[in-house]
């Protein structure tokens, strides 16, 4: 019999209520904040980070970006990336994997990290927001829970290019401040992670073994 669950999002968590009528306790996992830094002149290109395989519906940001004339940088490596060469144009520039180093300075100077993908949680918007960077995501999925619509970045409704499009379009309108959006980074960095696990060690699994 399992006495505790411990997810990393309410939205896992609201997943393993519908389908095993149990409550998990949520811990975000952790981002090294501090290794992230903030560039006062971010440079012109949209950045995509992660992996190359379908269910990231990279596709999506690469037609929104040649559709609008766009500058895209492709970070990353996976079973799709013939397919998205070929769907590239002159606007997409894709690098292969990047060390971590080449990611830090890629979210640093990106206009904005684009994440079209539904995920349990992804670590990717926290480090672009580590970074000052704002974020334009599907709105689905743990995005909802690292990304402050209006003040972190914006949300685009169906998972298509011309949502996204049009969500590009009105974040090109508005104006964020690069120490807001760090500053929502730091709920999920790694000292937070390592309070709140020891807290949960010592409620559930110490708490037991006195008992």
């Amino acid at each position: 019999m399992i006495d505790h669950l411990l997810t990393n999002s309410r939205n896992t968590a609201s997943q393993i209520e519908q389908i095993y009528h149990r409550q998990a306790d949520v811990i975000y996992p952790p981002v090294e904040v501090g290794f992230y830094e903030i560039t006062s002149t971010p440079s012109d290109y949209y950045l995509y980070a992660g992996r190359l395989i379908s269910h990231k519906r990279v596709d999506i940001a690469i037609k929104a970006c040649k559709n609008l004339g766009r500058r895209l940088i492709v970070a990353g490596d996976g079973l799709e990336r013939k397919n998205l060469l070929d769907l590239g144009g002159e606007e997409v520039l894709f690098t292969g994997r990047v060390s971590d180093q080449q990611l830090k300075n890629l979210y640093s100077n990106c206009k904005a990290l684009l994440f079209p993908s539904d995920e349990d949680f992804g670590l990717v918007p926290v480090e672009a927001q580590a970074s000052g960077r704002p974020v334009i995501a599907y709105r689905s999925g743990g995005a909802l829970e690292t990304v402050i619509e209006g003040e972190t970045g914006l949300f685009f409704n169906e998972q298509n290019e011309g949502s996204l499009m049009d969500a590009i379009q009105q974040f090109e309108t508005m104006s964020f401040n690069p120490l807001r959006i760090r500053k929502n980074a730091l709920n999920f960095d790694t000292s937070v992670f390592r309070e709140k696990f020891q807290h949960y060690m010592n409620t559930y699994i110490q708490g037991e073994r006195e008992n």
